[in-house]
């Protein structure tokens, strides 16, 4: 009776095991992510046990799937994956060992799934395959991922095949063994890829000319002891023996603890620009050479100028001197004897050598201009205005002029240059307003294309732009010397002091209504 309540008890317990344990395979079954299963080594794969799983990952019930009720597990599998899946499950029985597949499904509502599978035969004791038991789980995210970082591989690959030169990734040793050569080696070098990668062939160190290595060394150690981009230009002796300039930009790769790991870049020829450089280096030394050949042909015009200014101020100023001179004797000796006719001949000698000494003086004026060296200082054109006006209305007080002069106009010039451009200009208007009763004359600056420009303005009698191209022509006049005086050099003068400063100077004017000039600096 005893041993009958135990026999019974040991099955109770026996049986509660068994059903826990089924229930804890029934929870892990429903929580994998995927589907277990058993099934058939057919062509239908014929399903003998499927965890519920399967709806999530097919959209089909369990009662659907087993034994090929609604639809075969093969029915499921994309039309292009069905043998690959075949085949791969016949070598792993084959060879009794596990067999790991990504393929292709199609699920109810027709979504394409990337699933991975693994599974294995299981066999009876006399070795005969009963079965296959496997796991397949959904890889969709991950294959998506995978695909996209093959297209960003294949991308970079294109990219770097189509680069004028070749990126690397190279050690930092004595040989710098390239890790990695992009396909421009080939162009770049006259080597494959596959004969600088790790020296296998030859190290790309043997490429660098022998002279030039010891610089590579020096500029890479020490951007990479700074932890910076280098740089360089050096020389490197290709396959055919051909010697070429590359660039060559890199950065060092570092570890967590600031160790360098590797070193990343970009090689690229520069013989074309090499070239260029050194056509630029000759055209550079023939134009120094011209510019000292043309220097000392100035230099040597110079002092011919210099020489018959002197000669023009001491040589002719002589008899010019002793014309007037004697003429002036001549008038105020022998008026008595010399009829009307004789003396309007003197005094015309008298004007004609006195104008000659004036046309003489503004002569060595203007070349003056052309030879002395600029002094730049801070020049205020306002208050040399004020100056000059402040003289003619002195020597002329019986004139009423206006005068408008702007205040402030400050800039960086020769003094006397400038003092000698206004003088002109300001006493120019003086001259030619001489005849109105309302003269005015005005010293400002405007605004034209947005870049400041200096004006002289007045009222007076003005010319015709037909005859504008004269103006600035040494002894040019546009009035007749009965009209106004001058020898027609003011204006020569006042254009080489603008040109001189980097500007130009142009005028606008109408017959007896006045004139503008207008000039930069």
């Amino acid at each position: 009776m005893i041993n009958e309540k135990l026999n019974n008890y040991d099955e109770t317990r026996i049986y509660n095991e068994l059903a826990e344990s089924r229930r804890k395979l029934a929870t892990l079954m429903d929580n994998l992510p995927g589907i277990a299963y058993r099934c058939l080594n057919d062509r239908d794969w014929t399903m003998e046990f499927i965890s519920c799983g399967c709806q999530e990952l097919t959209e089909y019930y369990v009662e659907e799937l087993l034994y090929n009720k609604t639809v075969s597990y093969n029915d499921l599998i994309h039309p292009e994956d069905k043998e690959k899946v075949w085949e791969g499950v016949q070598e792993g029985v084959k060879n009794r060992k596990p067999y790991r597949l990504v393929y292709r499904i199609k699920t109810k509502t027709g979504i394409v799934k990337w699933v991975w599978e693994q599974g294995t035969g299981v066999f009876s004791q006399d070795g005969e395959l009963l079965a296959l038991e496997g796991f397949i789980t959904d890889v969709s995210e991950t294959k998506k991922y995978e695909m996209k970082l093959l297209e960003s591989e294949r991308r970079l690959s294109t990219l770097m095949s189509n680069l004028p030169g070749m990126a690397y990734r190279c050690t930092n040793d004595q040989n710098w063994t390239m890790e990695f050569v992009s396909s421009g080696c080939n162009e770049l070098t006259g080597y494959s890829p596959e004969a600088l990668i790790m020296n296998s062939v030859l190290s790309y160190n043997d490429l660098i000319e022998p002279g030039d290595r010891e610089m590579v060394k020096s500029v890479i150690e020490t951007s990479l002891h700074k932890q910076s981009f280098f740089r360089i230009e050096y020389r490197i002796r290709s396959a055919s023996g051909i010697e070429k300039w590359v660039w060559e930009q890199g950065r060092g790769v570092y570890s967590d603890t600031g160790e360098v790991i590797s070193i990343e870049g970009f090689i690229t020829d520069i013989n074309e620009k090499k070239r260029i450089e050194a056509e630029l280096q000759k055209y550079r030394e023939h134009l120094e050479s011209e510019v000292k050949k043309r220097t000392h042909e100035l230099l040597a015009a110079n002092k011919e100028l210099e020489a018959f200014a002197y000669s023009v101020s001491h040589d002719l100023r002589a008899p010019l001197r002793a014309i007037d001179g004697f003429s002036r004797a001549v008038l105020e000796d022998y008026a008595s004897k010399l009829d009307d006719e004789g003396t309007d001949f003197l005094k015309r000698i008298r004007t004609a050598s006195q104008k000659m000494a004036r046309l003489i003086d503004d002569m060595l004026k203007l070349s003056r201009l052309t030879r002395d060296s600029m002094q730049y200082t801070t020049v205020n054109m306002s208050e040399i205005a004020d100056e000059i006006i402040k003289e003619h209305k002195e020597s002329e007080p019986e004139r009423q002029v206006e005068f408008i002069n702007s205040a402030g106009l400050i800039v960086n010039g020769d003094q006397q240059l400038l003092h000698a451009a206004l003088e002109n200009l300001l006493g120019n208007a003086w001259k030619f307003t001489s005849l109105k009763n309302d003269a005015r004359i005005e010293f400002g600056t405007e605004l034209i294309d947005e870049k400041k420009v200096y004006f002289i303005r007045d009222n007076g009698a003005g010319f015709d732009m037909n005859y504008a191209d004269k103006l600035f022509g040494a002894f040019q006049r546009l009035h007749a010397a009965t009209e106004f005086p001058g020898t027609g050099i003011g204006l020569a003068i006042v254009q080489r002091v603008i040109n001189r400063h980097g500007g130009k100077i142009w005028a606008e004017s109408e017959v007896d209504r006045g004139s503008t000039f207008f000039f930069t600096l």
